[in-house]
């Protein structure tokens, strides 16, 4: 990670959660930071996606 800068412009990404999910991503951080649990969800999903795109179009040449 970078070194802090004194005026930091960070992004921030929200989302609506019910009391049932939210309960269930409690229990799955087991007392670490929300924000790195979910940025690395929300990084894994994005690399699941590109993954699934890519095999995708990879079987789509494949049956040419």
């Amino acid at each position: 990670m970078g070194a802090k800068t004194e005026n930091p412009r960070y992004n921030v990404l929200s989302f609506r959660a019910s009391d049932e999910e939210r309960q269930v991503i409690e229990a799955a951080i087991n007392g670490g930071k929300k924000q790195d649990f979910l940025l690395a969800a929300a990084l894994e999903k994005v690399l699941h996606d590109e993954d699934y795109s890519y095999r995708e179009r990879f079987n789509a040449l494949q049956q040419r």
